[in-house]
């Protein structure tokens, strides 16, 4: 039914990314799907560079990657600027059919700009899982 299931995680939430993880290797297991991993590096960085966080990101998305969805042998992206813009931007290249996004409780400030999870779901072109907390 899904051929290409998109995660994307961010890295800095380990209870949203607990939550997702064991969701999209259950269906790319049942669906036989292609995986693929994806993290965002905000604009707004204040510590280090572009590169050095890009790097760091990367490094830490193969291993969570590794020692968690090893078996499904994910493609990895890691991308830079607006977390919403680049997960429907990754979600169009790769043609995804499913994406499995985590929310978080809202704060008062997300009624107001939108969560993450909330602005990739109105925007988006295929299915979207998302997980509550």
């Amino acid at each position: 039914m899904y051929k290409t299931i998109l995660l994307p995680i961010d890295l800095a939430d380990e209870e949203s990314t607990r939550n997702a993880i064991p969701v999209a290797s259950k269906l790319a297991g049942v669906f036989g799907s292609a995986l693929c991993v994806m993290t965002v590096v905000p604009e707004d960085l204040t510590l280090g560079s572009k590169q050095d966080a890009l790097a760091r990101a990367q490094q830490r998305l193969r291993e969570l990657s590794e020692r968690e969805l090893a078996a499904h042998r994910p493609r990895h992206v890691v991308a830079y600027g607006s977390a919403a813009n680049e997960i429907l931007r990754v979600a169009r290249e790769i043609d995804a059919d499913l994406v499995i996004i985590s929310s978080h409780r809202p704060r008062a400030r997300d009624f107001l700009l939108g969560s993450t999870a909330s602005e990739v779901v109105r925007h988006l072109h295929c299915s979207a899982l998302v997980l509550r907390p």
